[in-house]
Parts: structure tokens; sequence; C-alpha cells
């Protein structure tokens, strides 16, 4: 039914080799980017790990708060 039983959101860690939009080369990418946001609007905190490749300049820092 989608209801979390006890009123509270879960710690949810996804960990992969790669994250869209940043290191995508399948569906891996396509999921654990699109994942993520969709289980924060359900209440629950997610953090997404996956290496850094030297070619992401930008991904330093790539934190997002979904309140």
């Amino acid at each position: 039914s989608g209801t979390i039983v006890c009123g509270k959101g879960m710690n949810v860690i996804l960990v992969g080799a790669e994250v869209g939009p940043w290191s995508k080369t399948g569906g891996l990418g396509d999921v654990l980017g699109g994942l993520p946001p969709a289980l924060a609007a359900r209440g629950h905190r997610v953090m997404t790990v996956s290496p850094r490749y030297d070619q992401y300049k930008d991904a330093w820092d790539t934190s997002v708060v979904v309140e």
C-alpha cells in the first residue's frame, strides 16, 4: 500500500557505479538519478553514493535537500 507503519520515513542509502545526470551509461544511472527524489517526496531521507569520476569536476557538492 506504500504506507509507512511507524509514521516516520526511512533512512535509505543507494550505492551504485553511476548516477544520472553525472555518470550515466545505462538504466542504473536513470534509476539512481530518479529514485532518490521520488523517495524523498514520500518522506524518506535518501543518500546516494557513487564514485566521483575525474571528468565530472562540478560534482563535488551535489547535495539536494527536499522538505
